[in-house]
């Protein structure tokens, strides 16, 4: 899923369906997911 994708369930989760709602959630787990990601490509954790 692109990042695109993931917003564009974030806009349309102000549809009062539950289903939507559960896609919402999804695209912004995924969203988090990769900007984790990103932060941690670019600052690698010190142990």
């Amino acid at each position: 899923m692109t990042l695109t994708q993931s917003l564009a369930k974030l806009i349309l989760s102000s549809s009062p369906s539950p289903a939507a709602h559960e896609a919402a959630r999804e695209g912004l787990l995924d969203f988090l997911a990769v900007t984790c990601r990103f932060y941690t490509a670019i600052y690698p954790m010190q142990d």
